[in-house]
This record gives C-alpha cells, sequence and structure tokens, in this order.
C-alpha cells in the first residue's frame, strides 16, 4: 500500500503508519530503544520463568533428598523426598540449622562443600539414625551465596552389603 508523503513505517514496532518529521527523529530514535528494552527485559524475564520451571521441577521429581542452605546454614527449602525421607515438613524446617536438623555436626556447611561425597549417620524428625550419602554443593548468585545438599538413604544398600557377608 503505498503510503501518503511524510509517512514512515516503523518495521521494528508496528505496520501502522507514522507520520515523520525531522524533529521527531530523535523521539523515534529513543522509543525504539525503549520498545528494544522492553523486549529484552521480557526475554529474559521468560528465561528466568523457564529456568524456576526448570528448577522446581528437578526438586519435585527427585529420588534423593535435596536441601538447599543459605550461607549461614539455614534450611530455605526441601524436596518432597526430604521431607519423606526425614519426616520433617517444609514449613517445619524452614530457617532452621542444616546440622540440627540432620543431626550432624557441621559437616554439611559451605566450607565443606565439594564434588566430593561422603557417608554420614543422620536423623530422622522421630530420632532413629540411617546411613546416608551426601554431596554439598555451593551455590552462587548474585546476591548471596549458601549451599545444596543432595542426600541418598543407604539403608537398603548397607543391608543388602551386611546380608552379604553374613
Amino acid at each position: 500500500m503505498p503510503l501518503p508523503q511524510g509517512q514512515l513505517v516503523l518495521e521494528w514496532a508496528s505496520d501502522l503508519p507514522i507520520p515523520y518529521l525531522a524533529s521527531n527523529e530523535l523521539l523515534i530514535v529513543e522509543a525504539r530503544q525503549e520498545v528494544e528494552q522492553v523486549v529484552r527485559r521480557w526475554e529474559v524475564e521468560r528465561q528466568l520463568r523457564e529456568t524456576e520451571s526448570r528448577r522446581a521441577a528437578i526438586m519435585f521429581a527427585s529420588l534423593d533428598a535435596i536441601i538447599a542452605a543459605d550461607h549461614a546454614g539455614r534450611i530455605l527449602e526441601v524436596n518432597p523426598s526430604a521431607q519423606q525421607l526425614f519426616g520433617w515438613s517444609q514449613a517445619e524446617v524452614r530457617g532452621r540449622a542444616v546440622d540440627e536438623v540432620l543431626g550432624i555436626s557441621g559437616t554439611a556447611t559451605p566450607q565443606h562443600a565439594s564434588s566430593d561425597r561422603f557417608e554420614e549417620y543422620l536423623l530422622r524428625c522421630d530420632g532413629t539414625s540411617f546411613p546416608a550419602e551426601l554431596a554439598v554443593v555451593r551455590t552462587t548468585a548474585e546476591q548471596s551465596q549458601g549451599f545444596t545438599i543432595f542426600i541418598r538413604d543407604l539403608r537398603q544398600a548397607k543391608e543388602a552389603e551386611a546380608a552379604l557377608v553374613a
């Protein structure tokens, strides 16, 4: 469709004709920059939503217990497997010290974070202990640090091992 004289189509934002005046050129450039900035922000927000969705799916579906803690060792979040394994609800442990909840003495802290795995006896909320394999991983975000503990219940493996020895 031919445009009337003095009209311009801005392909990046609209297919509607916009009057073009030399004095409005700066306004058009600024408007384009603002639109591009909004589009970039939407894209970053979309990526953040996707990342959070993947993180939530991993936390929910993991067969191993997962505990996320802040830099001071206070529990931020536990997954359903951790709730089932330890007998604590999310509300009961949020904000409490990891070592207190797990019944360990400082082995699951940011200072111990590494890719190495180690074994430890942990406590359930009823006071019974069980053997577990732990991996403590440091997590660093822009404004905060913390750690995530991955816990695997070793009871069945230890029982099978004892049965072979007997």
